[in-house]
């Protein structure tokens, strides 16, 4: 499991869009807004979880683009956030998967241990 440092800044709707904001410049506001609104409500990521998972698609996006076949258009941020929010933060075990995609999640986490 990731070791993450405590929150600097209060987990609030502005500084979760923020986050997103700056890891994700090409992304439409309104699916910034919508996705982070949703996060916000759940309460399930604390902040740094959030920054976290959004440095890390930024920063190896190649790597992810090669387990994901999406573009970045307006689901596929959702889709791309959730995956690797599992697959960073969540024991194997507690992954929200079909059988099927486990196997992609499985790859993806060994590439990604590779670089982190």
């Amino acid at each position: 499991m990731i070791k993450l440092r405590n929150d600097v800044y209060p987990r609030t709707l502005e500084n979760i869009e923020a986050v997103f904001l700056y890891y994700y410049p090409e992304e439409k506001h309104s699916t910034i807004n919508k996705y982070a609104a949703k996060l916000y409500d759940e309460r399930v990521m604390q902040l740094n979880e959030i920054e976290f998972v959004s440095e890390v698609i930024a920063t190896h996006s190649e790597i992810i683009k090669k387990h994901f076949k999406l573009n970045f258009v307006e689901s596929a941020m959702k889709v791309l956030f959730n995956a690797c929010s599992q697959v960073l933060l969540k024991q194997e075990k507690d992954w929200n998967i079909s059988k099927n995609g486990k196997k992609d999640f499985v790859a993806l986490k060994l590439d990604l241990q590779k670089v982190l």
